[in-house]
């Protein structure tokens, strides 16, 4: 092939420079390297010229190496052109699935590929942990494995040291081990643990020739393993940095992914507007004024789901040290869907989208751009760094799944959140039954606050009880009847006793309206909430406006300020400003998002012990 006749001659010069810099090659094992046939050439890698010594032995019998390298030499202006032609493997450090799959491809027809199994460098000059990559391309493609261990490379040129590239007459000792097939059926982590033994011993091998050939290590070089009394850093101190590197590739990559999907979601949009999905999609009920100024809150909707994906844009890969560029390409491709979705419903004259589905829709897009933007990094100096003093999580909205059941994730996040001393509170518009059926596996000592703090109890007792008197009841039953509200339906305690609030079924979505005529009419009388678009709740003003939450912290001797609260909605807004740390639901209402300081996964995906879970986990730590 032309470009193998390129290639070859690069190693031929490449070889030739060895020859110039008066490099003491010591090479041995090229009866391991196949004349034909596929394989992986799996190299240990300590300076930046290993991919020429990785290549040395195999020249000697004819073959080449195709090198799986990072993808960003491939768009280097010239070294790319050359990566390319010579069928070398980018490889994306985020999500590498198609590298591997291209090197099992050449692997299978006959190629040696070559990899560094350990990704990047290690400073410590020892054979440190191992990606599986080899060993899962050895398996897919059916050929051996080559260990090869090099060492003399990082006195030439290596990571944090200065180039030693003249004439430095350095010894360079290289060695082919002989060549192994991983168990296809085994676990490849097992395997790659085999194959670093191996590497692992083949290196000591070559540390003791060196030592009978040249005498004993050098103390304080920095060049020399620090086991040997050198200045390398330690294979322990490395593996903390190391860990670091691949925690950020990993964020980054849940980065990448969240952003793809909210872009598809935002594609999906624009699809659904051009089908005319939502076409006479007004909830809005007969006879509600058509007047911008007489429907506050409306406006002004597309524009803040704008706002907060440019914010998302803005911050998404300005911290990103891995696959910064990948990123911010998703980033980019999301700016502009959510541009088009700004013109699309500017071009539909969508002005307004108050309790339709377009504005679930659309609140939802913005929740899940608010989550994403408060999990990077630089966000985090507004994050708790310790488990709050208590936890008031929203019944329905926050704990309870679509399936009707709190996720298990939630339930053992709170129950070792209570077992390491926090206090746990749900708040319901429901009643105490409904609240003790849906979380019956929380610790007993839980507190229910029902009908939004009318009552609130305590492991099955009492706490405080704000009944609706007799006045107050015939008050709310003429103020109803008044504003056409429909029949009032009275809910007492558990045991029957006490009246405690009143609720007001609206099927025709127009709770807010009505609410607000009704509070208009009973005044101090009684707390008016619209709960939902369809149902109003009436209790004691007694219970409070913030739920029965500064009289329960009180009593459990709890600062506000070092409370948390999780909700998801407009009814939700009661707790969420009763305490220092409110936390919307992703899938939140604009109401909830914006009284919030932190946004987290939505009750389907367990966002409350996404919460919780890292703060116990470092106090535990800690």
């Amino acid at each position: 092939m032309k470009w193998d006749r390129l290639y070859r001659g690069i190693v031929h010069t490449a070889y030739g420079l060895t020859k110039l810099q008066g490099l003491k090659m010591h090479v041995s094992g090229a009866e391991h390297i196949p004349s034909s046939g596929g394989g992986v050439v799996v190299i240990n890698h300590t300076g930046y010229l290993d991919f020429l010594f990785g290549a040395y032995i195999p020249r000697e019998r004819g073959r080449l190496v195709r090198y799986m390298a990072k993808e960003p030499i491939f768009r280097a202006p010239v070294a790319g052109r050359l990566m390319v032609a010579m069928n070398h493997i980018p490889v994306d450090r985020i999500n590498g699935q198609a590298s591997l799959d291209k090197a099992v491809e050449l692997a299978s027809a006959g190629e040696l590929v070559g990899i560094f199994p350990e990704a990047t460098i290690s400073r410590s000059f020892e054979i440190k942990d191992f990606k599986q990559g080899a060993v899962r391309i050895a398996q897919a493609a059916g050929v051996p494995l080559i260990p090869t261990v090099i060492f003399g490379s990082q006195r030439i040129w290596t990571k944090g040291q200065p180039k030693n590239l003249g004439r430095s007459k350095t010894p360079v000792y290289i060695d082919v081990l002989p060549p192994w097939r991983p168990d296809p059926d085994a676990p490849s982590e097992e395997e790659t643990e085999k194959l670093r033994g191996v590497m692992r011993d083949g290196l000591e091998a070559l540390w003791r020739r060196y030592r009978e050939d040249y005498g004993d290590f050098p103390e304080g070089e920095a060049w020399v393993p620090a086991r040997f009394g050198g200045d390398a850093p330690t294979l322990a101190a490395t593996r903390v940095e190391d860990d670091a590197v691949q925690g950020e590739r990993r964020r980054v990559r849940r980065l990448t992914g969240e952003v793809g999907e909210l872009d598809r979601q935002v594609k999906d949009l624009n699809d659904s507007l051009a089908m005319g999905v939502y076409d006479g999609d007004d909830p809005r009920p007969e006879g509600t004024p058509d007047d911008e100024d007489e429907r506050p809150g409306e406006p002004g909707l597309a524009e803040w789901v704008r706002g907060t994906v440019e914010e998302l844009v803005a911050e998404g890969a300005k911290e990103a040290k891995e696959g910064r560029d990948k990123a911010a390409a998703a980033l980019e491709e999301l700016r502009c869907s959510v541009g088009e979705l700004s013109a699309n419903l500017a071009e539909a004259g969508r002005a307004r989208y108050q309790g339709s589905r377009l504005e679930s829709t659309l609140t939802g897009l913005a929740g899940r751009a608010r989550h994403i933007i408060d999990k990077l990094p630089q966000r985090a100096g507004g994050r708790l760094n310790a488990p709050p003093a208590a936890v008031v999580c929203d019944l329905e909205g926050a704990l309870l799944q679509t399936s009707g059941e709190p996720a298990e994730e939630d339930l053992e996040a709170l129950t070792d959140y209570a077992s390491a001393g926090g206090a746990i509170v749900v708040s319901s518009e429901y009643g105490t039954e409904e609240i003790r059926r849906a979380t019956e596996r929380l610790p007993k000592d839980t507190v229910e606050v029902a009908y939004s703090g009318a009552v609130i109890s305590r492991g099955g007792e009492p706490m405080r009880v704000s009944a609706l008197g007799e006045e107050t009841r015939a008050a709310i039953a003429e103020a109803a009847q008044r504003a056409g509200a429909g029949a009032v339906e009275w809910r007492t305690t558990w045991r029957g006793d006490d009246v405690v609030a009143a609720v007001v079924a609206r099927p025709g979505r127009d709770a807010d309206i009505v609410a607000g005529t009704l509070a208009g009419e009973l005044g101090e009388r009684a707390l008016v909430r619209a709960t939902s678009p369809a149902r109003i709740l009436i209790v004691s003003p007694e219970a409070g406006g913030d739920a029965g939450l500064g009289w329960l912290f009180e009593r459990l001797g709890v600062d506000p300020g070092e409370a948390a609260a999780f909700g998801d909605s407009a009814a939700d807004l009661a707790i969420l400003g009763a305490v220092g740390h409110p936390v919307a639901m992703a899938n939140a209402s604009k109401a909830a998002l914006e009284a919030s300081s932190y946004t987290t996964g939505d009750h389907d995906s367990a966002g409350v012990a996404e919460f919780l879970a890292p703060l116990l986990d470092d106090a535990k730590e800690g």
